[in-house]
């Protein structure tokens, strides 16, 4: 593939990220429809990192690439024939985290060296059809939220319910001792769509949901490190929070499909 039209292109969908862009250079010179941006982070170099899919007529092609700041391509290290990479995050060492949907309700999330290499050592124990949230704390522990298959913990003697929220151990394996459950069930439209970490290490998850370790919390919720709930945060919305971000100042940004925050009528965007 040209690196010029993926440094060009790139460069676009950074600014737009998350937005499905259609090209009609790209479509004309390498036949692609369109690309589009899932997730990004900065590494401690400097380097960001963009994942997502490209998309064609008869194929579809996941993506991770490293860009420098000024958003020309630095390096792809990852180019697949894998239908989705959904998301990516940077552990404290520098290894890299990335979740890829393979196909519907099969997905895996696999860790890179910095240098793009697979680390084999890491064997990700997964209960998810989908990713869709993804952070690491500082001890290297991993968030990881979307929607839930059945068969893990605590509903592992349940055929039809799941859990949309987990956290796993450096090495991948899934940590029980994390108390935050957000149960889901077959035909429920439930899922944790972002996660993000304050700086005190308490935990910020969003979605579509209703409960959250059998307590109401609708939507948003802040989490205790050891995933009990935070009964000190107080905010609701009336439909599906998208994506969450924590500014400098511990304020919190989020989006996504609501018209009501505690009962104030707000607009998609708000802090």
């Amino acid at each position: 593939m040209n690196s010029h039209l993926i440094r060009i292109h790139l460069t676009i969908l950074l600014i737009c990220a998350g937005l499905l862009i259609s090209t009609q250079a790209v479509q004309a010179t390498i036949g692609y429809y369109y690309v589009e941006v899932k997730s990004l982070a900065i590494q401690s170099n400097g380097y960001i990192l963009a994942a997502g899919s490209i998309k064609a007529t008869q194929t579809s092609k996941g993506f991770l690439v490293s860009l420098d700041s000024d958003g020309t391509l630095h390096r792809i290290l990852l180019l697949s024939t894998l239908h989705n990479v959904t998301k990516v995050a940077i552990q404290p060492d520098g290894k890299i985290l990335v979740a890829i949907n393979t196909q519907p309700g099969t997905t895996q999330l696999y860790r890179l060296h910095p240098n793009g290499s697979i680390d084999k050592s890491f064997k990700a124990e997964l209960f998810l059809a989908v990713i869709m949230a993804l952070d690491v704390q500082p001890d290297g522990a991993i968030l990881i939220g979307g929607s839930a298959n059945s068969g893990g913990p605590p509903y592992r003697n349940n055929p039809k319910c799941g859990n949309a929220f987990y956290r796993l151990k450096a090495d991948g394996s899934i940590d029980e001792t994390f108390k935050a459950v957000v149960k889901q069930c077959v035909y429920d439209l439930i899922y944790v769509s972002d996660v993000a970490i304050q700086s005190d290490g308490k935990i910020i998850i969003a979605g579509q949901f209703t409960v959250i370790n059998q307590q109401p919390c609708p939507n948003i919720c802040r989490l205790n490190k050891d995933g009990s709930l935070d009964m000190s945060f107080n905010a609701f919305t009336n439909g599906g929070v998208v994506r969450i971000a924590i500014q400098p100042d511990k304020k919190i940004l989020i989006t996504g499909k609501y018209t009501h925050i505690m009962g104030k009528p707000r607009q998609s965007v708000d802090r």
